[in-house]
């Protein structure tokens, strides 16, 4: 799907008319736009002017084409004046008036009517109705031509046509053609710039009669594909590309998507990568490149060479010798879900792909969804996303071990980023989200964080966070009056609280002072680690879990069983008592699928 801004396709279905209550009170409805799609969510913006006292809503409604009944959808979130970023640092960006959210699990490949409707006491009312189509896996085109790559060593019988390098059976591609990859050793870099087309991917896989494996000679990618489009890479192992981590050089990447900031601009979009491996890498997929869209990166396994434990911040860390992260990525429409990721710095990055840093209009980075990932054994964090701009989703993760935080975000030009349904274990700096660099539109919902606490610090705007267990003590600052907690559990009922006015930091002795002198948590709970079924204190850097062996499952009749609020549009399971638990996992309900799925 095309992710340039994509034009209203219905439009006013009904404009009401009132008198404004104040000059500027009123709703003034700009553009309503769909920022991209992704296999399982639409994500939306709609502009806006006046609304100075901040009370107008949007609510939004779908269904699937054909269908009769409509489905509640999330939100979506208000934003305007917020700052983020820094004058320093990612340059200080005040928001523009404006809603934004996303629909999320919805089906693939399919067709959706929306309503989005915008109601604001003072005026300015408007029903608007559109569609938008979700993205869709890539299926192999009908009566294309095969290929056949055999290792140099293969001297038996071969199929024809046949090849002996990667390069020249991709050259010898056509859109729709498939390349198999017979399996043994092929040593190389390659620069591909063939490009297929939506429907006619040019697929890359391994036959399976053995391992089909990618070894690169030192280069500075294994293969580059910048300007290449629509390939298709499913079955094979990757394998040292060379040193460097591919972030602090550019180099050890093995496969080179785009690299803005080492003038390697990109063209490349639709990329697919499915089931394969990588192993001792620098970074295993680099994108980092506004241009860059419909990527889907699913199902793969990812082996770096990063020591969890090893030294961040000295200066002399030696580059040469570690894993930058698996997955480096900018741009839209993005899915990257079910990977298994260790013993990298960061897991999967979302970063500056842009001309220069701060925000630029027409290279934000939006629609992207993190989901299903087993990520374990990082030297800094599992999700990073650093200059993020609307409607990232990072969702049933299962993130443990951590040399520094759980997920990192800031600065995020307007937002939301959505936070759902993550389960985090054994973070070195106590750190489940280090909100950074003035971030904003934090949306966390039914998150468990075993972490020791929040000590997070850095003021944060225009956020909210319902029905996560913190295990572990608050410490929060944000700068909006509007940003809200509740219905969330905390281990520690000390409270540290940086007021909006920045006049300071306060001191709650409890979760009830708290409460009563801001009015938030008023619904929160304390929890204990009895309230779990087997779940015990972490021990830091004393140990290295497997997350298979953690059980988040509540205990039957704990504090937070059937004390979470129900969140309108959020896709969950039907609790099994009366009500939501608060927490990723649901009492009773079996674990989530974390990393590679079976194939299909």
């Amino acid at each position: 799907m095309n992710t340039d801004y994509i034009r209203l396709i219905a439009c006013a279905a009904l404009l009401l008319l009132a008198d404004p209550a104040g000059a500027g009170d009123a709703v003034e409805a700009g553009d309503l736009v769909v920022q991209g799609t992704t296999l399982r969510s639409i994500a939306l913006r709609w502009d806006i002017a006046g609304d100075d006292n901040r009370n107008s809503e949007v609510t939004v409604s779908y269904r699937r084409q054909g269908e009769i009944n409509w489905q509640p959808g999330l939100a979506m979130l208000r934003i305007g004046g917020e700052d983020t970023g820094t004058e320093t640092y990612m340059n200080d960006y005040e928001m523009p008036s404006q809603f934004a959210g996303s629909i999320l699990g919805l089906s693939r490949g399919a067709t959706y009517e929306i309503r989005v409707v915008l109601e604001d006491e003072d005026g300015g009312n408007r029903n608007m109705v559109m569609e938008a189509t979700t993205r869709d896996v890539p299926v192999a085109a009908a009566n294309s031509s095969v290929l056949h790559l055999y290792p140099k060593d293969e001297f038996g019988v071969k199929n024809e046509p046949n090849f002996d390098t990667l390069g020249s059976a991709i050259s010898a591609a056509f859109p729709g053609d498939t390349v198999l990859v017979y399996g043994g050793t092929y040593q190389g870099s390659y620069v591909v710039q063939n490009r297929g087309e939506p429907g006619k991917p040019i697929k890359i896989q391994g036959v399976g009669d053995k391992e089909a494996v990618f070894v690169g000679d030192r280069w500075n990618s294994l293969i580059d594909i910048h300007n290449a489009a629509y390939l298709w890479f499913e079955g094979l192992t990757f394998r040292d590309p060379g040193t460097h981590d591919g972030h602090h050089t550019g180099n050890g990447v093995v496969i080179q998507a785009g690299n803005r900031k080492r003038s390697i601009e990109s063209t490349c979009v639709g990329l697919t990568v499915r089931y394969c491996k990588f192993e001792d890498f620098g970074t295993a997929i680099m994108a980092s490149d506004a241009n860059c869209r419909d990527f889907t990166i699913t199902d793969n396994s990812f082996y770096g060479r990063q020591n969890w434990l090893a030294p961040l911040e000295n200066k002399a860390f030696n580059y040469l010798r570690y894993s930058g992260s698996a997955v480096t990525i900018s741009g839209s429409s993005h899915d990257i879900g079910y990977n298994y990721i260790e013993n990298v710095r960061t897991g999967i990055r979302v970063t500056n792909g842009r001309d220069g840093r701060g925000f630029r209009k027409g290279q934000e980075n939006m629609a992207i969804d993190i989901y299903g990932n087993e990520i374990t054994q990082v030297g800094r964090d599992f999700v990073d996303v650093s200059e993020g701009d609307q409607n990232i989703i990072i969702r049933d993760n299962r993130c443990v071990n951590s040399g520094r935080a759980g997920f990192t975000i800031g600065p995020v030009y307007g937002g939301p980023i959505y936070v759902i349904s993550n389960v985090l274990y054994n973070v070195m700096r106590l750190l489940p989200m280090h909100l950074t660099r003035n971030a904003t539109g934090i949306e966390a919902y039914h998150n468990t964080f075993v972490t020791g606490g929040w000590a997070n610090g850095e003021p944060f705007s225009n956020s909210h966070f319902r029905n996560n267990i913190f295990v572990g003590r608050p410490n929060l600052a944000t700068h909006t009056s509007y940003t809200s907690f509740d219905y969330n559990a905390w281990k520690e009922g000390t409270v540290t609280y940086g007021e909006p006015s920045n006049e300071g930091v306060t001191e709650f002795a409890s979760l009830a002072e708290f409460t009563a002198s801001t009015g938030m948590e008023a619904n929160g709970r304390m929890i204990e680690y009895s309230d779990f079924e087997k779940l015990k204190r972490p021990l830091l850097k004393l140990r290295t879990y497997d997350p298979s062996e953690i059980n988040f499952h509540l205990q039957i009749e704990s504090a937070v069983e059937d004390a979470a609020v129900v969140i309108t549009g959020l896709p969950r399971q039907l609790p099994i008592g009366n009500g939501p638990d608060m927490g990723a996992w649901e009492l009773g309900q079996d674990r989530p699928h974390y990393g590679p799925r079976p194939p299909e």
